[in-house]
């Protein structure tokens, strides 16, 4: 349920950042720059989003690692973010 969670609010941010993708399904694998077509400057835009919604701090490392959504959902959990459900 957590991760669901966190995914929903990755998915609502990354629809603020680049409103093409609104009518677009987005999952887990798919690849934040190839996939969905981001790029670095609304890539980490949605981070900085997340982060700041979430009240975590993810190391830029990490973002600079990640491909695939579903490895920020997990540098999310890492980060400690929880969601008030």
């Amino acid at each position: 349920m957590e991760r669901d969670a966190l995914f929903g609010i990755l998915t609502t941010n990354i629809r603020a950042v680049a409103p093409a993708l609104s009518a677009v399904e987005i999952v887990e694998d798919q690849n934040i720059f190839l996939d969905l077509g981001l790029d670095s400057l609304q890539a980490l835009d949605v981070v900085s989003r997340t982060s700041k919604q979430l009240q975590v701090r993810l190391p830029l490392t990490a973002v600079a690692r990640m491909s695939t959504l579903g490895d920020l959902v997990n540098q999310l959990q890492q980060c400690g973010a929880k969601v008030n459900v």
